[in-house]
């Protein structure tokens, strides 16, 4: 029998004998243990109980003492010399069994183990894209095959499993069997050996065979896998068709990139410098000089469109077209899309018009989930093409009207000219303008193509419906979302023209450097700032003279073209931060033709204050670069 006391770890249980047996593994007997000067506290309890003798068998588990025996008797010199001999057999025992349940617990975790291995491989097995089976070493029966095999001979699984591969009419050919049998003896293992195979049809054609050695089952066999030589073929052309596309992809991206540089920059010319002239059009030339310059900015604005729309048609066919969806404003985004058309209403005798009802109060600030840029971009597109095909005296509209909690329709419905059927079935042609082309009407011909796609692209569709002298009805169907009543308008709000001066120049005390290495490029920065006395404006033709010019000038903001002939734009970036005190650094504004998405992130990455894409807007222009002066004017 036992009876409580403080735990073993306790001060006054570490001096028992239960202990000694823990610490030595060995074997205590008390048969006086009311007289036992180690009995201690615990003596009261004993003769309480009527304890007279205690015997403390140490038990093990695994090698090591795991726990202690602890028998009571109620007379003195109870444990004599035989009975103790008997209880340390008994120790023994317990011990034995103790070990035993270790081992047998051992025993199911390992079977739990290989079972859960074996299914692992039976999955691994079966899914293998190869034909494969597992082949006694013994008597070369067939252990298991997987469903590639199966498919590939036109049998179930039962009819292979227990055969011999020579009882059936088609696989290895009887020579190559021989020769596999006999490399697999010899080298006890086979490698990529070609044999011929007969298919299910008769047809015989080549297969690349490997064999390892495995067990399965409890009994020796090989893991036989074969891969027939036509599919390799297919692999490899596949691999080298994928490489192909990539190296094409990538080619394609590198042209973009080039075409878009390269038709940017005289683009940047054309415009800028009808800018200049327009702006000293009173003292340079009279109303005919003013209408033909008119006449080249148009021009070049209606050749910046067409390459802005073919870049990102292009972009879209490659998959490079990137969009930043998220809840947007809608009625900010409707108006200032109005806005930025009304000049071009004015021009044709067309009044545009919001139906605001869809908007109740200002509480109710509803949105859509989409790319604030491009659909603004396809709101303009789609009101240009309202005005344009109207008559004078013509009406435009929006009609926006949130169907249920998941979608917005937006309609631009005009009752101008009208398409007919014909027309409609050939409308998302791109560079087809439906015969208009002859009229005096500019276009492209791709602006309703590229505005389907990027409408697809942001998760919406976009409809017409038109009939001839009656009018015209697009509408655009978008993922409706809620914004919080607190949320203020979401993106980047459109940029409001201005002329480029208005009212005396004020005088500065500034320096602008401008790397450029295009003449034209430099004096039509100079020529844009000109009027503002005070800013001296110094040119770097190339990347060694600006980052001397920057030391010697120090200068108030830098604008930096990416394109120059003897260091890359990202370097000289790089460069020029490093040598500036970043408190008192100026601002640096890349000015560059290049307007890919990966070209902006770079420049900004490597330093970049800001990225304008040429050709510019030379209305803002002066006064953005004017606004960054002042601040950095202040801030020193």
């Amino acid at each position: 029998m036992g009876f409580a006391g403080p735990t073993i770890a306790s001060p006054d249980a570490q001096l028992t004998y239960t202990a000694k047996v823990l610490r030595e593994g060995t074997r205590q007997v008390s048969n006086r243990y009311v007289l036992d000067p180690l009995a201690g506290r615990w003596r009261e309890l004993a003769v309480a109980h009527g304890i007279l003798a205690i015997a403390w068998i140490p038990l093990r588990r695994t090698g090591e003492v795991y726990g202690a025996l602890m028998l009571c008797a109620e007379a003195e010199d109870f444990f004599d010399a035989e009975l103790l001999s008997v209880l340390d057999e008994l120790g023994g025992d317990i011990s034995f069994a103790l070990d035993n349940i270790d081992r047998a617990a051992e025993r199911q975790a390992a079977l739990r183990e290989i079972e859960a291995g074996r299914d692992r491989f039976q999955r691994l097995f079966q899914a293998a894209p190869v034909a494969s089976a597992i082949l006694a070493l013994a008597d070369r029966r067939i252990v298991d095959v997987n469903e590639s095999t199966c498919r590939r001979y036109g049998m179930s699984r039962e009819a292979i499993i227990g055969t011999i591969p020579a009882a059936h009419a088609h696989g290895i050919v009887p020579e190559d069997r021989e020769l596999f049998y006999r490399t697999l003896q010899e080298e006890g293992r086979v490698r990529n050996l070609v044999v011929r195979v007969r298919d299910s049809q008769g047809a015989v054609h080549p297969e690349v065979m490997n064999a390892e050695p495995i067990s399965y089952l409890g009994q020796a066999c090989c893991l036989v896998t074969s891969l027939d030589l036509g599919d390799l073929q297919v692999t490899t052309a596949t691999r080298k068709a994928l490489a192909e596309a990539q190296a094409s992809n990538r080619a394609k991206n590198e042209f973009l990139s080039r075409i878009s540089h390269e038709l940017r920059t005289p683009l940047h010319a054309i415009l800028g410098f009808a800018a200049v002239l327009k702006r000293d059009a009173a003292t340079r030339m009279g109303s005919d000089g003013i209408a033909q310059v008119h006449h080249i900015e148009q021009a070049g604005k209606h050749l910046l469109a067409l390459v802005n729309d073919v870049l990102d048609l292009s972009r879209i066919e490659a998959g490079q077209l990137n969009l930043r969806c998220m809840p947007t404003e809608l009625e900010p985004l409707l108006k200032e899309s109005i806005d930025l058309t009304r000049p071009l209403a004015a021009g044709a005798g067309v009044r545009v018009h919001l139906d605001a009802a869809a908007f109740p109060s200002v509480n109710a600030m509803q949105a859509v989930m989409t790319d604030r840029t491009r659909l603004g971009q396809v709101l303009i597109n789609l009101l240009s093409n309202a005005i344009k095909y109207n008559r004078p005296g013509g009406d435009v509209w929006i009609r926006p009207a949130r169907r249920d909690n998941k979608l917005w329709h937006l309609d631009v419905v005009d009752n101008g000219i009208g398409m007919s059927k014909e027309q409609q079935s050939r409308l998302f042609e791109p560079f087809n303008r439906l015969g208009r082309e002859k009229g005096d009407i500019e276009g492209t011909g791709i602006g309703l193509s590229l505005a389907r796609q990027l409408v697809a692209l942001m998760g919406g569709e976009m409809t017409i419906d038109s009939e001839p002298s009656l009018g015209t009805t697009v509408r655009l169907t978008l993922p409706a979302c809620d914004l919080p009543l607190d949320a203020h308008e979401i993106g980047e709000p459109a940029r409001s023209s201005s002329m480029l001066i208005e009212g005396a120049p004020e005088p500065l005390d500034a320096s602008l450097l401008c790397i450029e290495d295009n003449p034209v490029n430099a004096l039509l920065v100079t020529e844009l700032l000109r009027p503002w006395p005070g800013l001296r404006i110094v040119v770097a033709p190339n990347a060694s003279k600006a980052l001397q010019q920057f030391e010697d000038l120090r200068p108030t903001l830098v604008l930096l073209d990416m394109q120059l002939p003897d260091l890359d734009g990202i370097e000289v970036l790089r460069r020029l931060r490093a040598r500036g005190d970043p408190m008192v650094m100026p601002p640096i504004i890349v000015l560059s033709a290049s307007a890919m998405p990966e070209d902006v992130a770079a420049a900004r990455a490597a330093g970049a204050t800001d990225y304008w894409t040429k050709p510019l807007d030379f209305e803002r222009f002066p006064k953005d670069v004017l606004q960054h002066v002042r601040k950095a004017t202040v801030r020193s």
